[in-house]
């Protein structure tokens, strides 16, 4: 068990650098779910910071920033805390110190790291960005999740009752904890978005805005004179905002806005336009369409996002059209084109 409170120790470190890949937060889950004994260790690290940071402050210290977890250990111990009162909780948290003596002198060395890492003083700011047709998640040490799309740039500050991002262009996909005491906010154009607890994408490119919420529900407060009326947006729910326009909810199928993750984009009945528009911050040729009908013209089918010239051959089998390669550009033209 003392080796695995040492991974343990030595996960918790690790998931703390921004600079983390998917790849390793994959590890991370793999090596999570391969062992009961695993989970037991990492929750037991997990409890450890948390005994030493309540014994280090006041009896009823505001809350903290959490370490990166899984979402069921985070939601698990969520509804242990909230059944306490503040003066079990206090004593809680100080019985748990004698805990650290038993993780082993290199675990408590990784602690010891993470809590530098996890706790800073006052509020910090930090901006995550892709490049064309790159992919980013990002962990926070809150428990919530972040992927950025490509061409995306978000700004995220956290503290002790701070959770706020805002994205500032691009798209994201947001695997987001409840807590009442913190709420996360996302800033966006056109709006804020809140998050009642949920796993929700947005997308804003050219003015427009996208919300797809596929878990949980979003509270969307559009940005205006006075105080505009909330929007409530459910799971299977997408809203969108047009420049200038009025938010609209419809059913979806919302796992459909969360294709780009896994590399491909599920179209039904969308536009070639907005096709091109998805698939333009993937690659360095941008795709152009000059006719207007062909623009308009919709198309649905899954399309894989591999090489640009695989890509666009496969969405020239959705609708008949011709593709005219150029020095710095691909522009779509009309099957009958000259």
């Amino acid at each position: 068990m003392t080796d695995h409170r040492e991974a343990a120790a030595r996960w918790s470190v690790r998931l703390q650098d921004a600079e983390i890949g998917e790849a390793e937060l994959l590890e991370f889950d793999a090596w999570l779910s391969a062992s009961p004994d695993h989970r037991q260790a990492y929750d037991q690290v997990l409890e450890t910071l948390e005994s030493i940071s309540g014994a280090a402050t006041a009896p009823q210290p505001a809350p903290v920033e959490q370490p990166a977890r899984g979402l069921r250990t985070a939601s698990r111990r969520e509804a242990a805390r909230s059944s306490r009162s503040a003066g079990e909780r206090s004593w809680w948290r100080t019985s748990r110190t004698w805990v650290s003596a038993a993780a082993g002198a290199a675990a408590l060395a990784a602690i010891a790291l993470t809590l530098v890492q996890v706790w800073p003083a006052g509020t910090t700011t930090r901006v995550y960005a892709t490049a064309r047709g790159q992919r980013r998640a990002i962990l926070l040490a809150s428990g919530d999740r972040l992927e950025l799309n490509a061409e995306t740039r978000v700004r995220v500050r956290t503290g002790a009752r701070t959770r706020e991002v805002s994205l500032l262009s691009g798209e994201a996909a947001f695997t987001v904890r409840h807590d009442p005491s913190r709420p996360f906010i996302v800033t966006v154009p056109g709006g804020r978005i809140r998050d009642l607890g949920t796993e929700f994408d947005v997308r804003a490119r050219n003015g427009s805005l996208a919300l797809t919420v596929r878990r949980g529900s979003v509270r969307f407060r559009p940005s205006g004179a006075g105080e505009p009326a909330a929007l409530q947006v459910q799971a299977g729910q997408q809203m969108n905002l047009a420049p200038g326009g009025t938010a609209r909810v419809s059913q979806v199928d919302a796992a459909d806005a969360f294709g780009w993750r896994t590399g491909r984009l599920v179209l039904r009945d969308t536009p070639l336009a907005e096709v091109v528009e998805d698939l333009n911050p993937y690659f360095a040729q941008p795709l152009r369409i000059d006719d207007r009908a062909l623009a308009t013209r919709r198309v649905t089918g899954v399309l894989r996002i591999e090489d640009e010239a695989s890509t666009v051959r496969r969405l020239a089998m959705f609708t008949p059209m011709r593709v005219r390669p150029g020095r710095d550009e691909i522009r779509l033209v009309p099957a009958d084109a000259p």
